[in-house]
């Protein structure tokens, strides 16, 4: 049986942009701006699952914030069930209202999501960590290494 009438999305992002000021101080405003997300746009149905996939630095996580509200946004607009948002979060909220939605990080690597990972499990994927133990093996230092 087909509905004919189209359900409204649970989330919809409409040309979200978010940046960031660079080289400004504590008494000036910035003099550049990067765009850490510019001009993204989708929306989420019932019972969908949206996965965000990019390059690393590419604003998957600043557009994930931005929808829970926890980055501030500099244009388009975020509509949920509960309504429109300019994602800015107002005095009146002290974060146990929130839109119901939630940011899982999963990793590829490890096959779990981030929450579910040890310490030394996110250690062993972690880049910092890759770094450090090459340049240990490099240094003939690794062997010495906690």
């Amino acid at each position: 049986m087909q509905n004919s009438e189209k359900t409204p999305p649970l989330l919809e992002v409409r040309d979200l942009r978010v940046s960031y000021g660079i080289g400004g101080g504590v008494f000036s405003r910035a003099k550049k701006f990067f765009n850490a997300v510019d001009g993204v746009s989708f929306s989420v149905g019932r019972r969908e699952i949206v996965g965000l996939v990019g390059e690393s630095g590419s604003g998957k996580t600043t557009t994930g914030r931005s929808i829970i509200r926890l980055a501030p946004i500099s244009g388009g607009e975020i509509f949920t069930a509960a309504g429109r948002s300019d994602g800015r979060i107002s005095e009146s909220e002290d974060g146990t209202h929130g839109f119901g939605y939630d940011c899982i990080f999963y990793s590829e690597e490890l096959g779990k999501s981030w929450g579910e990972a040890s310490d030394d499990e996110k250690n062993s994927v972690s880049h910092r960590a890759r770094a450090l133990k090459n340049l240990l093996e490099t240094a003939g230092l690794l062997k010495y290494s906690v």
